[in-house]
């Protein structure tokens, strides 16, 4: 006869299967499997990449599904440490803001919840993480979303006194904000600027 033998599953397997669910469009399946693992979390030692993958399948859902994100985020907000709110994890939330139209929101995950847990000395501040272009960006997709020019504005300006450099996406981003906004003399004085 044969024994049952039960095989272990980490957190990079769930991980895994998540990205595969994002890869799918299965929003609904990820947000079942994330529960699941959560109902382990005792035993498992659930790493940023796994909330981030479960944020990023829920961003290629429902407006409604990309919402649940907040759950997710929030969660990881209640159990984080520096380790877990990485700028991965917080595009991944910003774009799930984007997805679901919650600008706001978008914009206290960027200014607020990922410096929350960072320490407030001024040898702090001087290494403290700031979001990366890629997060700026995401950021930048949420703010369009909701219709915010002045806001989108005020990003890459802020981008700019941080050492962040915008990239061709950002700008893009920004210019279907402004012609969006009617604000094409902004998108024209941008363009100037870069060329």
């Amino acid at each position: 006869g044969g024994k049952s033998s039960k095989t272990f599953v980490d957190s990079w397997m769930y991980t895994e299967v998540l990205r595969c669910y994002r890869k799918r469009g299965k929003a609904s399946k990820a947000y079942v499997l994330y529960e699941k693992a959560l109902d382990r979390r005792p035993k498992l030692r659930l790493d940023s990449h796994f909330y981030a993958e479960a944020m990023l399948a829920l961003s290629k859902g429902s407006r409604d599904e990309a919402a649940k994100a907040e759950l997710v985020w929030n969660h990881l907000l209640r159990r984080s440490n520096h380790e877990l709110l990485s700028k991965y994890a917080l595009t991944a939330f910003l774009c799930c803001c984007a997805k679901s139209g919650d600008w706001k929101r978008a914009l206290r995950a960027f200014h607020s919840d990922f410096f929350l847990f960072q320490s407030t000395g001024s040898a702090a501040r001087e290494r403290r993480k700031l979001p990366d272009v890629v997060a700026c960006t995401a950021l930048m997709k949420a703010l369009k979303v909701g219709g915010q020019w002045k806001k989108g504005e005020e990003l890459l300006q802020w981008m700019y006194d941080n050492g962040i450099n915008p990239n061709p996406y950002t700008y893009g981003e920004l210019f279907v904000l402004l012609g969006e906004c009617n604000k094409w003399e902004l998108v024209m004085s941008h363009y100037y600027e870069l060329t």
